[in-house]
């Protein structure tokens, strides 16, 4: 996890965030209507143009709208100019979905907005409430394709989630941009864009085998249940947003993201959505994220946290699940489909099993403690991928300074992978292998259940130290949960 993009972060440029790429626009990105009252240009800053454009909503054509902002790229605020147009007034949208809202950016100044870092410039927005009082300034960033030179225009499709949106009702979205680290244009005074948002509650479903992707038998019923109708219909609404398709190199790619604040397809997110993400996907969405992380997979059989659209990589080093999800989510797949043919399948010319079983192996070698047997991981706290004590990016890495344990999460991990294995080996017909992982998932269990299990407080710890850190409250106290998925 990028920890630039916690929800709890400030109003202030992120350090390190990439945005939104370019996504594709589905039938449910939205419902585009005429709103009686033009949108609101707010004027400010030297050189700040606002034009208004409306076209006769008699004639059923779209209002254009053409705002001129001036911003600060460095020190003053007439160094860039740009000009940004959009074919919406108002954006309608049903909780838990999304709409994408196509704007035509031109840079009319002296300076190129870099898309790369350090600073790199990108499209954000500020959310307000109907009334005008800012609710979230900070929201998910939309990256430029390249860096854009004085002169030059691009067209962006920026994604508006209602995940952002506290739930049903009328609010505003203040379009602006941003030079990551530096400052938000509208501070330095340049005018804004901001067009008005309904979100309406999800409907009522009805759900039927065949509109499922994977139609297999449920014991899932929402006719009689209108709440549980309008929940299903918020995760099915959840999961079409976080859908991804891109191309790396020569094959396109789809996945689900970790939300709308992350451009990359990761390991542990795709998997846990897995869950959900059956019904309402096919098969691409379900597996391409596996191959594409595979394609990345190092010679020790690791593989990396993530892969984004320009197809590069990053590892938290303090973490250990990243392994353990892949095969999960391998396992998930198989288990959902049956498809012993792609288990059976090459990639860089080995088939996946092996490719699987040797990222699990590289975990069992490598993050092993010696002296209890049980897999490793830092101290961390956030989603358990940021290192206690380390407020900058490096917290996400382990170094001579991390504080090492064996804790609950890696252990269920593990047993949750092997397992998985297991089922893959027997599928392939892989049988000593199968006998391998088994013995493995009943070692951690075991060795688990004698170092972590509680039987005085009926729970397991959250996790044993290595080596001299103490708090001073007592961890064991804390009662871990998410983290049982192990037990038998």
């Amino acid at each position: 996890m990028d920890i630039s993009n916690h929800p709890g972060a400030s109003r202030h440029p992120s350090l390190t965030k990439e945005g939104n790429p370019e996504v594709r626009q589905s039938k449910r990105d939205m419902t585009r209507g005429v709103s009686p009252e033009p949108p609101s240009l707010d004027k400010g800053g030297p050189g700040g143009i606002g034009r208004y454009l409306g076209r006769s909503a008699v004639l059923g054509l779209s209002f254009v709208i053409l705002v001129q902002f001036a911003a600060a790229q460095g020190t003053a605020a007439a160094d860039t100019l740009v000009t940004a147009r959009s074919a919406v007034d108002r954006i309608e949208l049903e909780q838990g979905g999304f709409a994408t809202v196509a704007m035509v950016l031109t840079n009319h100044g002296p300076l190129t907005w870099a898309s790369e870092p350090p600073h790199p410039v990108h499209v954000s927005w500020h959310l307000r409430a109907g009334d005008g009082r800012m609710l979230v300034y900070d929201n998910p960033r939309t990256l430029f394709p390249q860096s854009v030179a004085p002169g030059q225009t691009v067209t962006l499709r920026v994604r508006i989630g209602a995940d952002r949106f506290p739930g049903p009702g009328d609010y505003r979205v203040e379009f602006d941009l941003v030079q990551e680290g530096k400052a938000w244009f509208a501070d330095q005074g340049a005018p804004t864009l901001t067009l008005p948002v309904q979100v309406r509650p999800p409907a009522r479903t009805v759900l039927e085998d065949a509109a499922l992707a994977q139609p297999l038998t449920s014991a899932l019923q929402v006719a009689d249940f209108p709440e549980l109708g309008q929940l299903w219909r918020l995760i099915e609404n959840t999961l079409v947003y976080t859908h991804q398709e891109f191309r790396v190199g020569e094959r396109r790619y789809q996945g689900l993201v970790a939300g709308g604040g992350y451009p990359q397809l990761w390991a542990r997110d795709s998997a846990t959505a897995m869950h959900g993400s059956r019904w309402f996907h096919a098969g691409p969405a379900l597996r391409d994220w596996i191959d594409l992380l595979l394609t990345r997979q190092q010679p020790d059989g690791s593989i990396p946290d993530w892969v984004n659209v320009r197809g590069e990589t990053d590892k938290n080093t303090v973490e250990t699940d990243q392994e353990a999800s892949l095969v999960i989510g391998a396992g998930h797949y198989l288990r959902i489909t049956g498809d012993t043919a792609w288990l059976r399948g090459l990639i860089n010319g080995e088939s996946r099993w092996r490719r699987l079983h040797q990222a699990l192996d590289d975990v069992w070698r490598q993050r092993r403690d010696p002296a209890s047997g049980l897999i490793t991981g830092a101290h961390t706290i956030d989603w358990g991928d940021v290192e206690l004590g380390d407020c900058t990016q490096e917290a996400i890495y382990a170094g001579p300074g991390s504080h090492w344990t064996v804790d609950l999460y890696d252990q269920a991990m593990l047993v949750l992978a092997a397992r998985a294995l297991v089922q893959g080996a027997v599928a392939v017909g892989e049988a000593g292998m199968a006998a391998l992982w088994r013995q493995r998932a009943e070692w951690i269990v075991a060795r688990t259940r004698a170092q972590l299990w509680q039987p005085e407080r009926g729970y397991f710890r959250m996790h044993r130290h290595l080596g001299p850190l103490r708090h001073d409250f007592d961890e064991d106290a804390l009662f871990p949960m998410g983290g049982e998925c192990s037990g038998d």
